[in-house]
């Protein structure tokens, strides 16, 4: 894995787990960041702001 440059993905949501899986398959080093106890963001039905 390349840990030259390394990435933060702000938010488990869908455009954030789009970011986390394309960075994966690029090789590309990162850490995400999420306010929640889960991920899915929009998607998480137990969560109030969904």
């Amino acid at each position: 894995m390349n840990t030259s440059n390394k990435y933060a993905i702000i938010g488990a949501g869908p455009s954030g787990l789009a970011s986390a899986k394309a960075l994966k398959e690029a090789g590309i080093a990162f850490d995400g960041f999420e306010a929640h106890s889960d991920v899915d963001g929009l998607w998480n039905i137990n969560n109030k702001n969904s």
